[in-house]
């Protein structure tokens, strides 16, 4: 099962979204040099069913599912939960 929840980044305080976790039909990645998302769809469909890797990201790295979420604005891995976002599960 996978969620989303908010984020505020501890470098900048910017406030945005992680996804972390597989759902049934998809799962985020994200980037190991960027941290920008991206969604492996299950099935024949999706990239799944078409390729044996992830795309490689536009700033020069690559999708993982080890690659931990990162701010969008200054990249910081440095996080804590936003305690006024809600937090979704989806499967």
């Amino acid at each position: 099962m996978g969620r989303g929840y908010g984020a505020i980044c501890n470098e900048c305080e910017t406030h945005f979204e992680v996804n972390e976790g597989s759902g049934m039909i998809a799962m985020p990645f994200h980037c190991d040099q960027c941290g920008k998302e991206w969604w492996w769809e299950f099935g024949e469909g999706g990239p799944m069913g078409k390729e044996a890797t992830p795309p490689k990201c536009e700033c020069g790295g690559r999708f993982t599912v080890d690659a931990p979420a990162r701010c969008p604005q200054c990249r910081s891995k440095d996080l804590r939960r936003d305690p006024d976002a809600h937090e979704v599960m989806y499967d």
